[in-house]
């Protein structure tokens, strides 16, 4: 039905703006830390559309803000770059917030 469409488009936009809203947020954080080429993994958070990077050898979780969608690919093998935001208490449910600065 139409309304139906409309609750579903209504949810979708919803989620947009959240996480676009949160992306702008996270970036204009003070930086505190700069990864440089560093190997990592794309990792799917359980059967959602939200992908965090792991960094085994450095012990990292990264919420990346920006992760470019041909590498929303879970278990994606990958070399990245960026900077590592300010997190506050409770926000780091998948990773510390990232900015990707380059990414292959």
């Amino acid at each position: 039905s139409v309304l139906s469409a409309i609750i579903i488009l209504s949810g979708m936009l919803f989620s947009f703006f959240t996480k676009n809203k949160v992306a702008n947020v996270a970036v204009s954080r003070e930086t505190v830390e700069v990864i440089s080429y560093a190997k990592g993994v794309v990792r799917q958070v359980g059967n959602s559309d939200e992908y965090m990077i792991e960094c085994s050898a450095r012990h990292l979780k990264l919420n990346p803000v920006n992760l470019p969608s041909e590498y929303r690919e879970a278990d994606l093998p990958i070399i990245f770059s960026g900077d590592i935001k300010a997190t506050q208490p409770l926000e780091d449910e998948f990773g510390e917030y990232f900015e990707v600065k380059s990414i292959q």
